[in-house]
């Protein structure tokens, strides 16, 4: 007696036999989604990559928050503008590493133009890494003010400088060309060996109509014309 494999329910698995189903993996929630934890279909040095951009977020948070305290309990040394202002700037670039890091988790670095996803991320770090200075500058003459401010500019610095190492990784490069959202639309593209139909210029005689270079048929009861002579009237 011959003994058959199990088949796969049907009811169990709308799909093909033999097939995966198309369903996505699950996300995991809010921090894993945003790569401050692992995600399962993200390499490592992808989630790395996120992390960096997150430690340089809350850092700038941080500045932000201790320069409101400055404000309000020394206005005496620069006035509240200094300290505002610099809340405001290191709230600003703090929001552009999340939106760095969001076109990242969204796979939307194509939206930007570039074909390669590096050069757009590079450009992004560069310019958050660049205000990442702003916190050695200024804020000397309060102690408590300045060490925090130094402090939490290296953690910027280093939060940048690790996000560059992971973006010329050859395993992040790979993963982001692999997500046709990070890569410009090509646009529809003809197939291969056709031309794109084009009208007749105003010089040029129109295309005859389907079947006008055909002799006609003969009529009932004539015989068709011999090859060489024109048709009977």
């Amino acid at each position: 007696m011959t003994n058959f494999p199990p088949q796969p329910d049907p009811n169990h698995n709308p799909g093909a036999a033999g097939q995966a189903p198309h369903n996505p993996p699950p996300s995991g929630g809010f921090l894993t989604e945003w790569g401050i934890k692992p995600h399962p279909v993200r390499p490592q040095k992808v989630t790395l990559l996120l992390q960096s951009l997150w430690v340089y977020a809350a850092a700038s948070a941080l500045i932000a928050l201790f320069a409101l305290i400055a404000a309000a309990s020394l206005p005496y040394y620069f006035g509240t503008g200094y300290f505002t202002s610099a809340a405001i700037i290191s709230l600003i670039f703090g929001a552009g590493a999340l939106t760095v890091a969001w076109f990242i988790v969204k796979e939307k670095l194509g939206l930007l133009g570039s074909n390669d996803p590096r050069i757009t991320l590079s450009i992004g770090l560069g310019i958050i890494g660049f205000f990442a200075l702003y916190g050695f500058f200024g804020g000397w003459n309060v102690g408590w003010y300045s060490t925090f401010g130094v402090l939490l500019g290296m953690a910027r610095l280093g939060a940048v400088g690790l996000a560059f190492a992971m973006v010329f990784q050859p395993e992040t490069l790979h993963w982001l060309r692999s997500r046709p959202g990070n890569l410009p639309n090509p646009g529809p593209q003809q197939p291969y060996g056709t031309q794109p139909h084009q009208a007749p210029g105003p010089n040029q005689p129109p295309l005859p109509p389907h079947g006008a270079g055909q002799q006609p048929g003969a009529a009932p009861g004539q015989q068709p014309p011999a090859p060489g002579q024109p048709p009977q009237q």
